[in-house]
């Protein structure tokens, strides 16, 4: 099955909103994450487990994709680059489930994905480049700013 770009990697960025099972028909055997996180194993078995790990630490996590750079050749095959945002809507003086550093944020940009009506929003902008093969993707590049 062909799957458009904004189709693989939607889907790809929703998986990270609690819902690891959706990696199952996108990723590769093969994958490869760099970075990896905190403890995740490599290959596709370190995936469902980083995000189950992440939806424990935030409440309200989810990635906005605001742009997609297609760089794949006419066979399907090649990079992707991807430019978002990493949310997490907070209620007055939510605590986090994990002891995890909080960098300094700036407030969130009214243009792109409102906030919860209860709290703040935490905003980190994100910079991925994805390698896709046969209509999955076989590899993951993250900068998080």
């Amino acid at each position: 099955m062909t799957r458009t770009i904004e189709d693989l990697i939607g889907t790809f960025y929703a998986a990270f909103s609690g819902k690891p099972e959706l990696l199952d028909d996108i990723i590769a055997d093969d994958w490869d994450d760099i970075p990896l996180g905190p403890g995740q194993a490599p290959g596709r078995a370190g995936a469902a487990p980083l995000i189950e790990g992440v939806g424990e630490a935030f409440s309200d996590f989810r990635i906005v994709v605001h742009q997609i750079v297609d760089g794949r050749g006419p066979d399907g095959n090649g990079f992707v680059g991807v430019r978002g945002a990493v949310r997490e809507d907070r209620g007055e003086g939510q605590e986090h489930a994990a002891a995890v550093p909080r960098p300094a944020v700036p407030p969130a940009d009214p243009r792109s994905d409102s906030a919860s009506p209860s709290g703040p929003a935490a905003v980190l902008g994100l910079q991925d480049r994805c390698r896709s093969r046969d209509s999955a993707l076989t590899a993951h590049r993250s900068r998080r700013f």
